[in-house]
């Protein structure tokens, strides 16, 4: 119990320094506390960059996954291959005229369609989100109970228009 308390005063030669050394005891519990903080210190350091590579492994696979659907989607508007014209020479017969004239109203409905899809969930999108914001400002008080029920009213009142 002395022997933990004990510490040495060791005197820097050719200056008027003085710092304190603690004794070493014995079974390693001296002068090796400092060392024991920094492998504890280490491992922490470790640990942090460990969970650092593997979110960044994470988003990167998101980021590939999200690449990949954006070229398969690519590849499906450019897919209209067969509306082009075999050899460039222009379609001759009436028969020739009306196939590529019906696989060009069908490329247009199949966008029309797609088109629509998004607007539509754009538009669910957007009222969500003022919902959400209507809800976070009437919860943080930042308007009064008269303004919050009349905004209330207002989204109640309207629906989602249809594309």
């Amino acid at each position: 119990m002395a022997e933990q308390g004990i510490r040495r005063i060791k005197h820097v030669a050719g200056s008027t320094q003085t710092r304190q050394v603690p004794d070493r005891l014995p079974g390693g519990g001296g002068g090796g506390g400092g060392r024991g903080l920094a492998l504890h210190g280490v491992s922490k350091m470790l640990l942090l960059i460990s969970y650092v590579l593997v979110l960044l492994v994470f988003l990167n696979m998101m980021l590939f996954y999200k690449l990949w659907g954006l070229e398969y989607t690519a590849q499906s508007l450019t897919s209209w291959h067969d509306l082009k014209p075999q050899e460039s020479k222009p379609p001759q017969t009436n028969l020739e005229w009306t196939q590529l004239l019906e696989s060009q109203q069908r490329y247009h409905d199949d966008e029309l369609q797609k088109w629509k899809e998004i607007l539509e969930s754009s538009v669910l999108l957007l009222y969500e989100m003022k919902n959400s914001l209507l809800h976070l400002q009437n919860e943080g008080g930042g308007s009064t109970e008269s303004q919050s029920k009349e905004e209330q009213e207002g989204v109640r009142g309207r629906s989602v228009p249809q594309v």
